[in-house]
C-alpha cells in the first residue's frame, strides 16, 4: 500500500526529516483543516506581532517570549479538552478517535493508513476499541 500510495496525490504524503516529519495534506484535508491552522495563525499573530514563518511551530508553547513548540502533552491535552467541549458534536465514535489519539499520539484512517507501519496500525486500533468501549460503543 506504501509504494502504491507514495506521491498519489489523492493520498496524504510524508517526507521524514532530520527534525522529524513534514505531512503534505491532499486538497480536501487541507480544506478541512483550513479553519483549524487558521486560528493557530491568528493566536501566533496576536501573541507575537506577525505572522509565522517556516520555521515557526503551529502548535507553541503561549507563555514562551519567543516561538517555542509546545510539548506534545499540553497539545494533547488541548485538543482533549476541546473536544470534552464538543462532544455533543463530535459524538461518541468522534470522542473515541480522540481517545486514541491521545493515548497514542496519531490517527490511521483509510487516507493516511500508508504512513503507518502494521504494527502502530494494530496499535491504534487496539486502542479505538479501548476507547470505544470507554464510551460505551461496541
Amino acid at each position: 500500500m506504501m509504494i502504491a500510495r507514495e506521491g498519489d496525490p489523492d493520498f496524504v504524503q510524508q517526507t521524514r526529516t532530520p527534525g522529524g516529519r513534514t505531512i503534505h495534506l491532499t486538497p480536501d484535508a487541507a480544506d478541512t483543516l483550513r479553519p483549524a491552522l487558521e486560528a493557530r495563525r491568528q493566536a501566533f499573530v496576536e501573541k507575537f506581532g506577525r505572522d509565522p514563518g517556516p520555521g515557526d511551530p503551529v502548535f507553541f508553547d503561549r507563555a514562551a517570549a519567543t516561538p517555542t513548540v509546545q510539548r506534545e502533552e499540553d497539545v494533547i491535552a488541548e485538543i482533549g479538552l476541546m473536544a470534552e467541549a464538543h462532544r455533543g458534536d463530535i459524538g461518541p465514535e468522534g470522542m473515541a478517535i480522540v481517545a486514541a489519539w491521545q493515548e497514542l499520539g496519531y490517527i490511521i484512517t483509510d487516507k493516511t493508513a500508508h504512513l503507518f507501519t502494521a504494527h502502530e496500525a494494530e496499535a491504534f486500533s487496539d486502542a479505538l476499541t479501548r476507547a470505544r468501549n470507554a464510551e460505551g460503543q461496541s
